[in-house]
């Protein structure tokens, strides 16, 4: 079929007047031999990687530990025991949300770490080749490193800056970046998106042509066709643009278009992902790494909602400000401070749609409740496993439903009270949701709960204090209670789990815990039970495991070795895995010579859902310091 399509391409592309992507490295070749050229020089039969996109076949290892700490810093774990970074709770939820989300296609890993390597940010020896082409996904550091870059879709300030104001603003802004070559003073990759913004795809431009009569071609490395030269055509009279895709080279083709007012072309920057990244779930005070200094990323905090299964979310607060996904489908965004990234992985069909990140400023929740409604758009009788996840500063809770099935929803209201977080779950049907919830120390989880249309799961953890609550307001059967909880010891990197007993509970009864204390060789936790009629029990829970240390994965081995001339991103350090600031070498940036337009976004065109300014460009006083990768 792939022969089939380069074929028709090769016949279209005589005609003028069609548009077509080219699928042959022929037509790269002589489209760069016009005058009007801006190139960095970049080759995807040299400087491209020559293996596919892919999901989760072949089976990669994406992101451990390591990488987390390399991207945030020590604040991200929970025990750093000799030498060996354990994760707190919510950072291990975070990174678990983000591997399962690139498991549907590692475009934009492949398209930032082919032009960071190009532009000599790293270096394909460190992985075994002398070029990018050589390299094989085979290297469990390089699917590793392809991991780390896909996320930085997700962090800030690393997805932030963007230019996606028109077509024409993203080719001015390239085609000043090419003009230098590849001294270029900033770096990009291009998201790409279906007019109803699914689809989202991430490739890599390298080059610029004017062929006069007001067409352009922007060059693209595709990394669904390896080494294919291919290009999306920009008319500049009307400020809009085409480019013809596929999933995959065996797949229907696909026609990408917009215009100025759509706003489903964007170039993302990448110096702003070189740097320490806002770890948003980090409790700075807790943290193992102690207080983080503001070398190390501390910042603003954001809340993040993760939704995966086939629903949408939709975010409003109490002056009905809304951002998420409309049952249109159309993504709105109306509450300031508020981002909404919409994931870019152009594998699993090219008309689906996963669900986006949405990112609230934390003091929304101090300031007024916040409302997240979850709807179904499951349309048949096939199983929707849906998962709300919600992640803040020490602190996560995941609400996983069997099956959100066809017209159900299920609603959570959001707001902290002093230090705790409290949510409070309802449905407008009868479902049984798994909970659990996270600190930096221990995860619960609660099942067997029943939500009835009458009533509520109400929830509240204060991490500074480990008290937790949770009752069953108005429900009239809330089911019977199955309570896990796994703690982990920072100073021995151990963990110990324990269970309660099959709980019935009655409508409006409470339970509480207290996870403050030591359990110590003997001891366990205990739940108190509150009943409606002032009943009180105290229940001790039984010994699952206790002591057990955290391992590192059987696939990773701990021995990898030490990779000599890995330049400022991906050396690695031989006297610890822990990255601190002073092991980091600054990454210089050629002087930037092209001003990036602003860009404003209206509340329902944005396909990035960001609503934010562009920055200007890096200058030649240097970009931010990067972590060392240190691969265990």
């Amino acid at each position: 079929m792939k022969q089939q399509y380069l074929a028709a391409i090769a016949v279209l592309s005589l005609c003028t007047t069609i548009f077509c992507a080219a699928g042959a490295e022929n037509n790269s070749t002589l489209s760069l031999e016009g005058a009007a050229i801006n190139d960095s020089g970049f080759r995807p039969n040299i400087d491209g990687f020559s293996f596919q996109n892919y999901g989760d076949d072949p089976v990669t290892v994406d992101l451990t530990a390591t990488e987390l700490q390399r991207m945030f810093g020590d604040r991200v774990c929970a025990s750093n025991e000799s030498g060996k970074c354990i994760l707190t709770y919510p950072a291990q939820r975070w990174m678990d949300q983000a591997i399962a989300a690139m498991k549907n296609g590692h475009c934009e890993g492949i398209a930032v770490l082919s032009s960071l390597m190009y532009y000599n940010e790293t270096s394909p020896g460190i992985f075994g080749g002398s070029n990018v082409i050589d390299l094989s996904l085979q290297d469990v550091r390089l699917q590793r490193e392809i991991g780390y870059w896909w996320t930085t879709q997700v962090t800030r300030p690393g997805g932030s800056r963007k230019v996606l104001d028109s077509p024409n603003a993203v080719l001015d802004t390239l085609a000043a970046a090419f003009a230098n070559g590849s001294s270029s003073g900033e770096w990009w990759v291009m998201g790409i998106y279906l007019p109803d913004g699914s689809g989202g795809h991430a490739i890599t431009p390298y080059a610029v042509e004017d062929l006069g009569n007001g067409t352009a071609h922007i060059m693209v490395y595709d990394n669904n066709w390896p080494k294919d030269s291919r290009f999306v055509e920009v008319d500049k009279i009307n400020n809009s643009w085409r480019y013809l895709a596929s999933a995959n080279p065996d797949e229907p083709d696909s026609l990408y278009s917009g215009n100025a007012s759509t706003k489903n072309l964007e170039i993302v920057s990448l110096s702003t992902r070189l740097g320490r990244q806002e770890c948003d779930f980090c409790d700075d005070k807790s943290a193992a790494g102690g207080s983080a200094g503001p070398e190390a990323g501390q910042g603003t905090k954001s809340i993040q909602i993760w939704q995966s299964g086939k629903a949408r979310t939709l975010v409003t607060d109490e002056d009905g400000q809304r951002a998420g996904t409309l049952d249109s489908g159309e993504t709105v965004n109306e509450i300031p401070g508020a981002e909404i990234r919409v994931l870019k992985f152009g594998l699993k069909g090219i008309g689906g749609s996963y669900p986006p990140v949405i990112l609230l400023p934390q003091n929304l929740i101090n300031d007024s409740h916040l409302s997240i409604d979850i709807n179904s758009t499951a349309n048949s009788s096939v199983k929707n496993l849906a998962n709300t996840t919600i992640i803040a500063p020490g602190f996560a809770l995941a609400a996983s439903v069997a099956n959100l099935g066809q017209g159900q929803n299920q609603s959570m209201d959001l707001f902290s009270e002093n230090e705790a977080y409290n949510v409070s779950l309802s449905s407008s049907s009868h479902l049984s949701p798994t909970i659990s919830i996270d600190t930096d120390l221990q995860r619960i989880t609660l099942s067997g709960l029943v939500i009835d249309p009458s009533g509520r799961i109400n929830i509240s953890l204060d991490p500074s204090l480990g008290a937790l609550s949770m009752s069953t307001l108005g429900n009239l059967k809330p089911g019977t209670l199955q309570l896990l909880m796994t703690s982990l010891d920072p100073a021995s990197g151990t963990t110990s789990t324990f269970k309660s007993l099959d709980l019935m509970l009655r409508s409006d009864d409470a339970v509480s815990m207290d996870l403050s204390g030591n359990f110590g060789e003997t001891g366990s936790p205990s739940i108190a039970v509150s009943r409606k009629n002032g009943g009180m029990q105290e229940i001790s829970l039984q010994t699952v495991s206790r002591n057990v240390p955290v391992e590192i994965p059987a696939d990773i081995s701990i021995n990898m070795p030490q990779i000599p001339g890995a330049g400022n991103l991906t050396g690695t350090n031989s006297t610890s895995s822990t990255n601190s600031t002073s092991s980091m070498t600054a990454v210089q940036a050629p002087a930037s010579t092209a001003s990036i337009p602003s860009s404003t976004t209206p509340y329902g065109g944005d396909m990035s859902g960001s609503g934010m300014s562009t920055p200007t460009m890096p200058g030649s006083t240097g970009m931010p310091d990067m972590g060392t990768p240190t691969f265990p």
